[in-house]
């Protein structure tokens, strides 16, 4: 299972190319590819991007490119102690590798706080 941070899946949908070559190559590859339903709030409070123009298409431009959304439940959000060293990082980001952890998902992130946790599964998608 593969899950995409916010910033990966827009460049994913726009065909950045800031994502990396690697990365580009093991996305396409993929079976299913994920997304969480938080990446569409996210995108909307700080990413808003007229090229995509808003959650709305990302979210219509996701489940048309045959991604599928995971939607947060309670049960993974109440693991957030379990990664302490992330209490002052951003919350929607907290709860994307909470997501991740939970459903033993690679997770695709450039947020070097992130990737710098040491965690196998947390990979750098400027790779």
């Amino acid at each position: 299972m593969i899950l995409l941070d916010t910033q990966t899946l827009v460049w994913y949908l726009k065909g950045d190319k800031k994502l990396g070559p690697k990365s580009t190559r093991i996305l396409v590859e993929a079976d299913v590819l994920y997304f969480s339903s938080l990446s569409i709030l996210e995108y909307e409070i700080k990413l808003s991007d007229r090229s995509l123009g808003g959650g709305r298409n990302v979210l219509r431009s996701a489940i048309e490119r045959g991604l599928l959304e995971l939607v947060p439940r309670g049960q993974e959000l109440e693991t957030v102690s379990d990664f302490p060293t992330l209490r002052n990082h951003d919350p929607i980001d907290r709860a994307l590798v909470l997501q991740a952890a939970w459903h033993n998902a690679n997770f695709f992130t450039s947020d070097r706080k992130l990737l710098n946790l040491g965690l196998a599964w947390v990979h750098d998608s400027q790779e």
